[in-house]
């Protein structure tokens, strides 16, 4: 589930209503691998207005993401949070919730 302020819908929901938004300060996303577990990325807007990817403790390379870092970022810095979504499946986690503000 996502919520934005006191707005939650469903992950592809979120994604659709807000594929080219580029006005969000924090992104935060929950993901859980196949055992279960669970993490949290969070994309964050330095004071130039570019996202900055934080892996709360884990390893970039733990997500085994199809892409680079600096991709990610530069997807999010262009607003499409579909790309963005689709690139962290591509590794061994998968996203279960946004959060934005």
């Amino acid at each position: 589930m996502v919520s934005i302020g006191n707005d939650i819908m469903a992950t592809n929901e979120w994604i659709r209503v807000h594929q080219e938004a580029t006005h969000f300060r924090e992104v935060k996303m929950d993901l859980v691998d196949g055992m279960g577990n669970q993490y949290r990325m969070t994309f964050k807007k330095d004071e130039r207005g570019d996202f900055k990817l934080f892996c709360h403790g884990q390893a970039f390379s733990n997500f085994q993401i199809l892409c680079g870092i600096d991709d990610l970022e530069w997807v999010a810095d262009d607003g499409d949070w579909r790309a963005v979504v689709d690139m962290i499946n591509s590794g061994v986690k998968t996203v279960t919730g946004i959060k934005a503000r």
